[in-house]
């Protein structure tokens, strides 16, 4: 999950068993995973009763995106069966960062479609973005 408040930027999150968000900042050159220790990362919901997650907080400046995904898009495999993974797709968001968020997601979604070919999606695939335009 994650929320995000409008009026400061603080994101507050935890990550269970999905990949960690990437975390887009304004004019940085590359994106960074927005997870800063593995505190907020667990095991998937209801895997093990007893696991409790850690929320995490960061605050986002303005202008800052968040990219966050299932492991269905980086499993995608092509015709040779390399996965798309997780490098390609943290190098493809931050060689196509501009523009939309909307734009961002379409372009990652096509990229990954064309590099599974014929193969498709074998996973559920969900791509999420939030930015933070300003501060209200």
């Amino acid at each position: 999950y994650m929320t995000l408040e409008a009026s400061t930027g603080e994101a507050a999150f935890a990550c269970a068993g999905h990949p960690k968000p990437l975390l887009l900042r304004p004019g940085a050159p590359e994106s960074e995973c927005l997870l800063q220790d593995a505190s907020g990362h667990g095991p998937a919901l209801a895997l093990y009763p007893e696991t409790t997650y850690a929320s995490c907080t960061r605050t986002l400046d303005p202008g800052s995106r968040v990219v966050m995904c299932t492991d269905g898009l980086f499993e995608a495999c092509d015709a040779a069966g390399e996965s798309y993974g997780e490098a390609r797709l943290k190098d493809y968001i931050d060689r196509h960062r501009t523009g939309t968020s909307s734009e961002l997601l379409e372009r990652i979604m096509s990229e990954a479609s064309l590099f599974a070919c014929e193969n498709g999606f074998t996973d559920d695939v969900c791509i999420a973005s939030v930015e933070l335009a300003r501060l209200l």
